[in-house]
């Protein structure tokens, strides 16, 4: 079991720290290169979403990456927010309709649940935390 933790402040300069915590995840877990793409912009995705829904919010936001064979958990933790379950909450997305009748939103969201197996979401005492699974076979 390989376990990767930070907190980081709720800007999106601070992707550059969440990149590092990927790259340090990977050499630490020996996954390699082959996971780098999913990790980061599934991260990418939902911390920037995180940072403009809830630019208000107090704290900084949690990252956690985990290997919990046969699965890679990754894990956002964003205190003092609204809840908003991406399984349920996101605006529904039909990428194959054509370009001028979408509505802008969501394609990020829907991305993220299309790149992985499995999505939990629990929203307790005004922290929101989301975990997400790949299988690693």
């Amino acid at each position: 079991m390989t376990l990767a933790a930070a907190t980081f402040p709720r800007e999106v300069r601070s992707l550059e720290g969440v990149f590092g915590l990927v790259d340090g995840f990977l050499l630490e877990s020996g996954l390699g290169e082959s996971r780098r793409f999913l990790l980061e912009f599934v991260l990418e995705e939902l911390f920037t979403n995180m940072v403009k829904y809830n630019p208000g919010g107090a704290g900084s936001i949690g990252v956690e990456l985990e290997v919990l064979a046969p699965d890679l958990r990754i894990q956002l933790s964003d205190p003092d927010c609204p809840s908003f379950d991406i399984r349920v909450d996101a605006p529904a997305v039909d990428p194959a309709a054509p370009l001028g009748s979408r509505t802008p939103g969501g394609l990020g969201i829907h991305l993220v649940k299309e790149l992985v197996d499995r999505i939990e979401y629990d929203h307790d005492h005004r922290t929101g935390t989301i975990r997400l699974y790949k299988k690693l076979e």
